[in-house]
């Protein structure tokens, strides 16, 4: 579980610095620092569990924001202003 943990935790990371800098920055930055701080705490492997959840909820949170960023890329150029 702690690998799995660790793996979200990276791409997370990995995310951020691709795809941050714009109105999800502030957020991402908040919600990074949040996995940080309970990946520390957790100590036991019941606590794993719960941290395991609440980083997975994070982890699908960033790979919609993602997606998000990547739509917005892909827009094309609007002909008529």
């Amino acid at each position: 579980m702690r690998k799995k943990i660790n793996k979200m935790h990276q791409e997370m990371w990995n995310i951020f610095n691709e795809w941050g800098g714009y109105e999800y920055n502030d957020e991402m930055l908040t919600q990074l620092y949040g996995v940080d701080e309970e990946i520390a705490e957790a100590e036991e492997d019941n606590e794993f569990k719960y941290c395991y959840e609440n980083v997975e909820t994070t982890y699908k949170w960033f790979k919609k924001v993602e997606k998000i960023r990547q739509l917005q890329e892909s827009l094309p150029h609007v002909l008529y202003c």
